[in-house]
């Protein structure tokens, strides 16, 4: 890009919402101490994860991606997509839906445009989107069906590992037809929620208030609410888990 074409900074917002995520010990290591939070996308109103239906379905992973959606002040919302490459999506769907019965799940097929129409509304003027998931979930794909144009570069999956390569290797924001602004990201394996403390687990608190004992464990004890939503399938045990696991949760009791 000439000079001529080049970008320039006409005023510097403050951040109503910062999505990050830690960085890892190698990281720390080569970083000042201040630069341990990698801030990945800021003032965004709305994150959708997507995934696909095949290997790269995590729904650990997943629970992660929500904490630091939540953590970060956006609001979470779970994206299906190449539901062309399967005949059926349901038992996708059903485990998508236990981690949270608030969040939206959208199925898309992002390459025949099948399914976009709820995930464009979700764009409307004022609204910036911001996009994340693994590497070859198609988030590339949604974004020029979103744009109605070939803006962000695509790439292939291996057919034996279903692993994608990293086409997109920046973060670009784009303005969608209608006004709203839409963030494409690089591919994350993993996130490290950065200020654990502020992680969102009010559905399982508000379960953990109806249990028999104050001190409930919500393992094996009787009159626990919390495994009582676990077995009815309300609660993901994937969920529970990452509550049962999460350092601030003993300092609440």
């Amino acid at each position: 890009m000439g000079p001529e074409n080049a970008g320039r900074v006409v005023g510097l917002l403050p951040r109503r919402t910062t999505f990050a995520r830690a960085l890892g010990a190698d990281n720390e290591r080569r970083r000042p101490q201040a630069a341990r939070q990698q801030v990945i996308a800021a003032n965004v109103d709305l994150i959708l994860i997507v995934t696909t239906p095949d290997a790269d379905f995590d729904l650990e992973r997943l629970e992660r991606y929500i904490q630091a959606v939540w953590q970060s002040g956006a609001r979470p919302a779970l994206v299906l997509n190449k539901t062309d490459l399967r005949e059926n999506v349901h038992w996708w769907l059903e485990q998508l839906r236990t981690l949270g019965a608030d969040l939206e799940v959208h199925t898309v097929a992002a390459a025949t445009g099948e399914g976009l129409q709820g995930v464009r509304a979700l764009l409307a003027e004022g609204v910036t989107l911001a996009l994340i998931g693994s590497s070859g979930v198609g988030k590339s794909t949604l974004t020029n069906a979103l744009l109605g144009r070939d803006a962000a570069l695509t790439g292939e999956v291996r057919v034996s590992d279903q692993q994608g390569r990293h086409t997109t290797t920046a973060r670009t924001l784009y303005l969608v037809p209608g006004g709203g602004l839409l963030i494409d990201n690089p591919g994350l394996r993993d996130i490290a929620v950065w200020d654990a403390d502020s992680a969102d687990f009010g559905d399982v608190e508000a379960l953990a208030a109806q249990c028999r004992f104050r001190k409930c464990t919500h393992t094996t004890e009787p009159g626990c609410a919390v495994q009582a939503a676990v077995r009815a399938g309300d609660l993901s045990p994937v969920r529970l888990a990452a509550f049962q696991a999460h350092p601030a949760r003993g300092r609440r009791r």
